[in-house]
């Protein structure tokens, strides 16, 4: 399945925005007039600051040490993601004014004080298909932000597809992450959090009212008020609030701190409790990376006996975590220790670059769309770059729903620079059409001619999906499973690669593995809106399978036309 239009592009955008006021800026305004910024690029960051060359390189060097201590350590085996995390870190906080980003939740009252802070870390669309994180930083951020900006990167790629207790477990066990010269600790509860068992201490202290520029999930919890285990593997993901805290999402519910701390407390459990407990996590983080069904959590971690032997070992380890944190030091040698990091490639930012990426950064909404499009006719005005303007032109067209201007400016990019992102984005316009108009043939050839150009181009999760999708609905299996294979093999945990995989084997009637394949697409928990859809192709598919067994000849309707 080709994921829905918002979505399609990129996983996520981090924004960690702090002490930014609101002062009226004139539409297309650059920050510091434009001056002096400067870009420097690994294979893995690139970094857009007019910070001075020497606090840009420190900025960059803890960039890479903070992934590499995730990776190594945290997440190791992680195979390595071909999309950009893309930083951008400007020297005046109030360079970000002109965004307009949204404002803290209301807080509690007599939290005056924190409400004063600044702005929280938010959940954004990235606009760069070829981005998948897009990091804020300016002056005098918390160094707890960017390990928990990165902590749910690495999450989101591992288990993304596992259930809310384990993702937002993990994200606040390894954003809690501590460094020293020669080693790392794991364990220390997330910034802000303390288990207790002084119940006065729990009235005293106000749920959420952590220093979001911290990303602190903040409050003092009580240990019996920690859920039990059971009711931790069963809770409604709503009930775990969101990667960056407890503010309530619209329609999705409040979320709960002793479910937010339970399920931290009961990762730490599993990663650092008895070694009968503990030896049985990994195995169980590998299914669910591998997007196997996760149909009995409670027996695959704790054996047999379920969670009836474990809930008292559980309730001890919360004791023991309230009455002094129980902690582990791994060794660990730093990239530049020994020797420096490679240097980044340095280079100044032009004003058309610059308008681009402000272009980028502000929302597209009707409140600014005036601002978008002030900073693309400048950047067209001011630059050379003819592919990359008409890329951002072309998009934004598309945003605004002028498609045929869209297509016609997205085509030109590519005559100019062929690439993977103006061919994706075609491909996925036409996509779109022919999930309306299925018979349309004109439509068909375009689709066809695009990927022809996009195969040898895709490299990302999301490009290689669209690739082996494209061949789905042109009824080219065959051509298109080794694409789906890829997408699935570099990112397990995505269930729109499975549901792509699943077409692919059923369109070349290996209907037992397509039926496998579906399956793990539905043990994803983040379905959302899609499960109904994906369970009924997986009951499509079942019926077809059963009736291949049986030797009797099965329905001819399609399981991904049927509604």
């Amino acid at each position: 399945m080709l994921p829905s239009l918002p979505a399609r592009a990129v996983l996520f955008v981090v924004l960690f925005a702090f002490g930014v006021g609101c002062r009226p800026a004139r539409p297309g305004a650059l920050p510091g007039g434009g001056t002096a910024w400067s870009a420097l690029r690994s294979e893995r960051f690139v970094l857009h600051t007019d910070r001075d060359v020497t606090t840009s390189r420190v900025l960059f060097d803890q960039l890479e040490a903070t992934h590499a201590a995730m990776a190594r350590v945290a997440f190791p085996g992680r195979p390595a993601e071909p999309e950009l995390i893309e930083v951008i870190a400007p020297r005046d906080p109030d360079a970000l004014a002109t965004l307009d980003l949204p404002p803290l939740p209301a807080r509690p009252e007599g939290n005056a004080a924190t409400s004063a802070k600044g702005r929280a870390s938010f959940l954004r669309t990235s606009l760069d298909p070829r981005v998948e994180a897009m990091i804020l930083l300016p002056e005098g951020f918390h160094p707890g932000a960017l390990q928990r900006a990165l902590a749910i990167r690495f999450v989101r790629q591992s288990v993304g597809a596992g259930p809310a207790w384990l993702r937002l477990g993990l994200v606040d066990h390894y954003s809690a992450l501590q460094t020293s010269l020669d080693a790392l600790t794991l364990g220390a509860p997330p910034p802000g959090v303390k288990l207790t068992l002084d119940r006065s201490a729990v009235q005293a202290s106000g749920a959420g009212d952590g220093d979001p520029r911290r990303g602190e999930v903040s409050a003092q919890v009580h240990v019996d008020d920690i859920p039990p285990i059971d009711q931790l593997l069963a809770a409604a993901p709503a009930l775990f609030g969101s990667p960056f805290g407890l503010e309530p999402r619209p329609g999705v519910g409040a979320p709960s701190m002793p479910h937010r701390v339970g399920a931290w407390a009961l990762v730490h459990f599993l990663l650092h409790g008895p070694p009968t407990i503990s030896g049985r996590f990994p195995d169980y983080l590998a299914r669910v990376e591998r997007g196997m069904p996760d149909l009995v959590p409670a027996k695959l971690l704790f054996g047999a006996q379920g969670t009836r032997a474990a809930e008292p070992l559980f309730r001890a380890h919360l004791r023991a975590l309230a009455e002094q944190p129980q902690t582990r030091r791994t060794p660990f040698t730093w990239p530049e220790r020994g020797k420096r990091l490679p240097d980044p490639a340095s280079r100044a930012l032009g004003e058309a670059e610059l308008h681009l990426l402000w272009a980028r950064l502000t929302p597209w909404d009707a409140g600014h769309a005036g601002a978008v499009r002030d900073h693309l006719e400048r950047a067209r005005a001011t630059g050379t770059d003819e592919a990359e303007v008409t890329f951002w032109e072309g998009l934004f067209a598309l945003h605004e729903e002028r498609v045929d201007e869209g297509e016609t400016l997205l085509l030109a990019s590519n005559r100019v620079a062929p690439s993977a992102r103006p061919l994706g984005e075609l491909a996925t316009l036409y996509l779109d059409r022919l999930d309306r108009s299925p018979d349309d043939e004109a439509t068909k050839k375009k689709l066809g001619a695009i990927v022809d150009q996009l195969e040898s181009r895709a490299e990302t999760t999301a490009e290689l999906n669209r690739v082996a999708w494209s061949h789905a609905v042109l009824g080219q299996g065959a051509r298109g499973l080794p694409f789906a294979e890829r997408a699935v093999r570099q990112r397990p945990g995505c269930w729109a690669c499975f549901d792509t995989l699943a077409r692919l084997f059923y369109q070349q009637r290996r209907y037992d593995q397509a039926v496998d394949a579906q399956r793990r697409a539905l043990a994803s928990d983040q379905l959302g809106s899609k499960k109904a859809d994906v369970t009924q192709r997986l009951r499509c598919l079942e019926a077809t399978a059963k009736a291949a067994r049986a030797r009797k000849s099965a329905s001819e309707a399609d399981c991904w036309q049927t509604r």
